[in-house]
């Protein structure tokens, strides 16, 4: 049988807010805030909020935290 896979798993990162954190153990040299590997296995949370949930009161996940969102914030270009 062949697993499922699902489409916001990401090998590689991808851009999402900066106030989003990750409660991985590690991280991968090429994240940093704003842009983060998304997977299912792991729990996210709110900067802003210490919660996983954000200040307009949704659920704190990659694919959530995405531009578009009121409380969005992108990484500044350095």
């Amino acid at each position: 049988m062949i697993p499922k896979v699902d489409k916001w798993n990401s090998a590689d990162p991808a851009p999402c807010c900066v106030h989003l954190r990750c409660k991985a153990i590690y991280y991968r040299g090429d994240e940093r805030p704003g842009l983060l590997r998304w997977t299912n296995s792991v729990g996210y949370w709110c900067l802003k909020t210490s919660d996983g949930v954000g200040p307009d009161g949704h659920v704190a996940r990659h694919p959530n935290c995405q531009q578009g969102r009121g409380c969005f914030e992108a990484a500044k270009r350095i």
